[in-house]
């Protein structure tokens, strides 16, 4: 990058912080979500938690499985950023 050029990142993962297992709604790379949309939940004991995108984004990838338990911190998903 040369001097004063502008640099942004449009993408983003999406992270939860607590332990569940994984529900994924049907997504397709290319997506475009709004803001407020459910895009999976996890599901903890009896508990289902939804996944909310609070921004509006364009779904690219999900990278765990269907039903994965995962940690807190783990990346769930991969969204690009709608452009404001």
């Amino acid at each position: 990058f040369g001097l004063g050029e502008r640099f942004s990142i449009t993408e983003a993962l999406v992270v939860w912080p607590a332990w569940g297992r994984v529900q994924a709604e049907p997504m397709w790379e290319g997506q475009p979500l709004e803001k407020g949309a459910v895009i999976g939940r996890l599901q903890e004991g009896g508990e289902f938690i939804p996944l909310v995108c609070h921004t509006p984004a364009v779904f690219l990838a999900w990278l765990v499985g269907e039903g994965e338990r995962v940690a807190p911190g783990t990346r769930l998903a991969r969204v690009r950023l709608a452009e404001a």
